[in-house]
């Protein structure tokens, strides 16, 4: 008798070595990341027997939407053996993570994915799309040359980096996605272990940092390297200059700068001060969006000041249950109660790409079919999407 698919945290080290397996055979990477994800995140497998059939990483983490830091699940690392695909394992492993973290206080989730199909059926929906962007070196010493930025700059390691307040500012301005980065993430993505990666503060004359630039290297052929940018966060256009001539002072080794997916928003900001377009840049798949609980991911999050109005909402899950919400905003704050009529009638994926900044409002009501919408559903629905745009510049 075969033994019952069960979905578990792991039960000793052969459980996440075999989870590791999984995801090294169905990612083709190296899979070295089990020993942070299973102290910070929360693993839950599908084990029949002695064997493990699948798995799913959570991270609880808090993401930034409209300014302001939300409770947030990462879904990472969703990998299944190959003879066990299209039985419903991966989907009895997400919602068991899902469920978990919804029950500990999570509104959102976010998961990057090119199978958009199997996660829309599941709650989630395009949040975002991302490129990665390739530049000759020269694009950073001319540029830096050009603008007098190579002047004296004070630049420091960051050997063991923590949450930085620079980091923070900037990912709460304007962008819905940024994951507010504990400092074990900093030490996950920059470990000291690894000499090349690294992560530089970059201070004006006035001794304020202005920008942080991670960076791995790659190597080349026939000699020297590629600069692969892991981090690039400047806070005015005159950080961007003291950023791009840090870059371009690596011209003796590195002879090509590639920005990893997601590093830059989509377009890329840099590319609006250079002169002549001179790089490349290659579409990746989007990262997703789920509304783990609505009316918790409307009140909780902020509203630009000059949205005001009411909203009569249905919305509608993927099982096809509904949920009625009544939503007045007013002063950057949205208070919703149970109830109403149920007149705008919204899926709940289409309303969490609206949320996130990706889909317009009139994408929004014409992807829902939403006919009843009036004039001042329409003025509300735009005034509250106004002023911030969605960037995950986050990889997990």
């Amino acid at each position: 008798m075969t033994p019952q698919t069960q979905i578990t945290a792991p039960r000793d080290d052969d459980d996440l070595a075999q989870y590791a397996r999984l995801a090294h055979q169905s990612f083709a990477i190296d899979f070295d990341d089990l020993d942070v994800l299973r102290v910070h995140g929360t693993v839950r497998l599908a084990v029949s027997g002695s064997r493990v059939l699948g798995g799913v990483t959570a991270l609880p983490v808090r993401q930034f939407f409209g300014g302001t830091e939300l409770p947030a699940c990462c879904l990472s690392t969703v990998c299944v053996a190959a003879d066990q695909r299209g039985r419903g394992v991966a989907r009895r492993l997400v919602e068991q993570a899902v469920r978990e973290q919804r029950e500990s206080g999570a509104v959102v989730s976010s998961l990057w994915t090119p199978s958009m199909g199997v996660y829309r059926r599941w709650g989630w929906e395009i949040a975002g799309t991302t490129s990665t962007y390739g530049f000759p070196m020269d694009f950073f010493v001319r540029d830096a040359l050009r603008r007098g930025a190579l002047r004296d700059f004070a630049v420091t390691e960051l050997m063991d980096p923590t949450e930085h307040p620079l980091h923070r500012r900037l990912a709460a301005d304007g962008w819905n996605g940024p994951v507010d980065r504990p400092a074990w993430w900093w030490k996950w993505k920059y470990p000291q272990a690894d000499p090349d990666s690294q992560l530089f503060a970059l201070a004006g004359a006035d001794g304020g940092t202005h920008a942080l630039v991670g960076y791995t290297r790659k190597n080349e052929a026939p000699w020297g390297h590629a600069l692969e940018v892991t981090d690039y966060w400047a806070a005015d256009p005159a950080a961007v200059d003291l950023a791009n001539a840090f870059i371009g002072s690596h011209r003796s080794q590195a002879v090509a700068v590639r920005f990893r997916h997601g590093v830059l928003p989509d377009p890329a900001t840099l590319l609006w001060g250079s002169d002549q377009y001179s790089g490349s840049h290659q579409h990746w798949h989007p990262w997703m969006l789920r509304l783990l609980d609505p009316r918790g991911a409307l009140v909780r999050r902020s509203w630009p000041e000059h949205a005001f109005g009411r909203l009569d909402l249905r919305i509608v899950h993927p099982d096809t249950s509904e949920e009625d919400l009544l939503v007045t905003v007013e002063a950057g704050s949205a208070d919703v109660v149970t109830g109403g009529t149920g007149r705008l009638r919204i899926p709940v994926t289409l309303l969490a790409s609206w949320y996130s900044g990706a889909l317009s409002t009139d994408r929004l009501l014409r992807r829902s079919a939403a006919d009843d919408a009036t004039r001042e559903d329409r003025r509300l629905l735009v005034a509250m999407s106004a002023g911030s745009r969605a960037w995950l510049p986050d990889l997990f």
